[in-house]
């Protein structure tokens, strides 16, 4: 049996670097784990996304609240269909590009081409049918 890490393509995953969560509403959310000892490292409003983010430190990893600037966006029809929750996981990567170069030659190819998110950071969504269920952001920082 291969050892996990040998199953991994080479270089794509460097570490986990946030869980999204999708809220209704940021500021009761935001304030409740903030009553749980996290502590508020970010907000941004990102309208070509339809999303508002608040980023919160947990000591080893990072929370991404997502709450939808209007009813169409991707997370406010992830929320209506699914309901407020964990919405994707998200794991740094050195080369994005690369990352989705090693990753096509898998047949797996991102939902949309990369963009710009949260703190100005490159992202690609992998296609949760894909990953048995779970949406997968890759982030590469600049």
């Amino acid at each position: 049996m291969k050892r996990y890490d040998e199953m991994l393509p080479a270089g794509i995953w460097r570490r986990l670097d946030h869980i999204g969560v999708a809220v209704s509403d940021l500021e009761i959310t935001a304030n409740k784990y903030q009553q749980l000892g996290f502590t508020e490292i970010e907000r941004e409003n990102l309208p070509e996304q339809g999303v508002e983010v608040v980023m919160l430190d947990g000591g080893n990893c990072r929370l991404e609240l997502l709450a939808p600037l209007r009813d169409n966006s991707p997370i406010a029809r992830f929320i209506d269909k699914r309901g407020q929750g964990l919405q994707h996981i998200a794991f740094e990567t050195k080369s994005l590009d690369t990352a989705l170069a090693d990753l096509a030659t898998r047949n797996i190819v991102p939902i949309s081409p990369p963009s710009i998110g949260a703190g100005g950071n490159r992202v690609a969504f992998l296609h949760p049918r894909d990953t048995e269920g779970v949406l997968l952001e890759l982030v590469e920082y600049p």
